[in-house]
């Protein structure tokens, strides 16, 4: 088989296999680029650059696809954030409410408690009796 030939599928194997994330000499969390290819196809960036444009065509829109889904999965990631925050904030605005009710009922209580307690102290004011 001719070297180019050769060189050519070693190219498009090493692409295959980090687009699979299953690549032999560098590691698998690498993002795709034509560096990358090179070192796992063993040659060097610029032959993929001088010689062989339809696989060099090929890393560059495997490399958009991949800024492209990580684009997305931040928004995404932003936009569930976003509806947390919204949730959490709702929860506060409530939480706040319900301390202002509570604070309410406790001050009325504290009120009737001060009442009843000046009740029992005072010596001019007798319970009724249950007959």
């Amino acid at each position: 088989m001719p070297k180019k030939i050769d060189t050519n599928n070693k190219i498009r194997r090493a692409i295959v296999r980090i687009e699979n994330g299953k690549p032999k000499i560098i590691s698998a969390d690498r993002k795709m680029s034509i560096k990358a290819v090179a070192e796992e196809a063993g040659v060097s960036d610029s032959l993929i650059h001088k010689d062989y444009p339809t696989l060099l065509e090929r890393i560059k829109k495997n490399q958009g696809k991949e800024i492209r889904a990580e684009k997305k999965r931040k928004h995404d990631a932003l936009n569930a954030e976003r509806e947390k925050n919204q949730a959490l904030r709702q929860e506060n605005k409530e939480l706040k409410y319900q301390v202002v009710e509570l604070a309410s009922i406790n001050a009325r209580l504290e009120l009737e408690l001060s009442t009843l307690r000046s009740i029992q102290k005072s010596n001019n004011i007798s319970k009724f009796r249950d007959e």
